[in-house]
């Protein structure tokens, strides 16, 4: 019989080791469900956006706020990381953009005709041929800043009246008095060369040339119809 009960004794004894050790199995458990969803809490979450997209909007933000230096690098980096980004062209104007504004021109001009291998839209182009002026005037080089302000005037639906008071300023400003023939030989026919000849007319009234100054008003009448300086040639004479 001692067999039987030592036996019986030993299944009654493992049943209850058993049973003692079923809350401490569960509490094991929910301690490693907390932890690895603390884990999971815990780890980063990939962000929304691309990488190319967090750096255009870090360069806008700074720019917005002046820090010229700061939005450029950002721009470039991203055309150096990301070349084949949509963001691409949108992070080389900006680029020709910050160096203006640092007066950097020939940086700019470099990164702003570069421009034209893709498309522009009328909008676009109509602000990179402004640009280009500003940065060939910074370069002194008033021809060519004459004629990208040219190439802005002749798109359609662009708001040409500041564009116009920069060419009035360059020709205004041009000296000596052949540099302004020579604008008006240039461009005759576009808004610099019209305005070119009101300046010429102005010359040769103030030095007593009434021959002269209309003949050229009668000219800038008949070859510049429309023009916003006809008005003041007339008063000219």
């Amino acid at each position: 019989m001692k067999p039987m009960a030592t036996s019986l004794k030993s299944s009654m004894s493992l049943r209850s080791t058993t049973q003692r050790s079923k809350p401490f199995q569960l509490f094991l458990s929910l301690l490693l469900l907390s932890f690895f969803q603390s884990q999971a809490i815990a780890q980063p979450k990939p962000s929304s956006q691309p990488e190319d997209a967090i750096l255009f909007r870090e360069g806008e933000v700074l720019f917005s706020k002046g820090e010229t230096e700061k939005a450029l690098w950002r721009f470039k980096r991203l055309m150096t990381e990301y070349p084949n980004s949509p963001l691409t062209n949108e992070a080389k104007f900006r680029m020709g953009v910050c160096y203006t504004q640092l007066k950097r021109p020939s940086d700019a001009i470099r990164f702003l005709t570069d421009l034209f291998s893709g498309f522009l839209s009328p909008a676009r182009m109509f602000q990179v041929f402004t640009l280009l002026g500003d940065n060939y005037v910074e370069l002194k080089d008033f021809l060519s800043a004459l004629q990208w302000y040219g190439k802005g005037l002749l798109l359609s639906g662009q708001p040409h009246d500041r564009l116009k008071e920069k060419v009035r300023t360059i020709i205004d400003h041009l000296a000596p008095e052949e540099e302004i023939h020579r604008v008006e030989s240039l461009y005759r026919g576009a808004y610099a060369g019209g305005y070119a000849k009101l300046r010429l007319a102005r010359i040769a009234r103030g030095r007593g040339n009434e021959a002269l100054a209309k003949r050229m008003v009668s000219e800038l009448e008949a070859e510049y119809k429309g023009m916003d300086f006809v008005s003041q040639a007339r008063e000219l004479m």
